[in-house]
């Protein structure tokens, strides 16, 4: 079986009010000493609000280590979802959305329990990526940016490499240049 195992020391504050169905959320994250499978992430920061159909957020994880405090890796954005707890009969209503994912550096393995076809992912992820459109359509705009990587792939049980650029256009991902191995 694969290990799942997140450590560390998280506080959450939840403030609601509002009605049943028209809600209001406020949460806050502090997370620290974050790791997973032994490696460590350091501290999460995540700050979120809901009102009127609108999800608000932003998400950073530093490494004091390796940054100086500066993120490594921050999404922030608005994301049009209905929260209410009565008469909801669209959950993702066909809204804008605006997001954004910037990346200076972080640990690839931090998407190892996102992708269950990649086990043992290690190197690092750079990326300034804007998530638009809707939840139903989003558009996808920006550069990606993966150096030293190395996964198994669980389908034919193979270690690759990979070193590579990718841009981000609409609902695709363009390869700019890539380099994979087995190993």
């Amino acid at each position: 079986p694969r290990e799942q195992s997140f450590e560390g020391i998280a506080n959450f504050m939840v403030t609601t009010k509002g009605t049943l169905s028209s809600p209001e959320y406020t949460l806050s994250l502090r997370a620290d000493d974050v790791s997973f499978r032994s490696v460590p992430f350091g501290s999460i920061r995540g700050d979120f609000s809901y009102s009127n159909r609108a999800l608000l957020s932003r998400f950073d994880v530093v490494n004091r280590s390796v940054s100086s405090g500066r993120p490594q890796l921050t999404v922030s954005g608005t994301m049009p979802i209905n929260l209410a707890l009565s008469g909801v009969e669209e959950r993702l209503p066909e809204a804008p959305m605006n997001f954004s994912i910037r990346s200076e550096g972080i640990q690839m393995s931090i998407l190892d329990p996102l992708l269950p076809t990649f086990n043992r992912l290690t190197g690092l992820l750079r990326c300034d990526v804007k998530v638009v459109g809707s939840p139903r359509k989003p558009d996808y705009e920006g550069s990606i940016r993966i150096d030293s990587c190395s996964f198994l792939f669980v389908p034919n049980n193979i270690v690759y490499l990979l070193d590579g650029s990718f841009q981000p256009q609409g609902d695709r991902i363009k390869v700019v240049d890539a380099i994979i191995r087995n190993v």
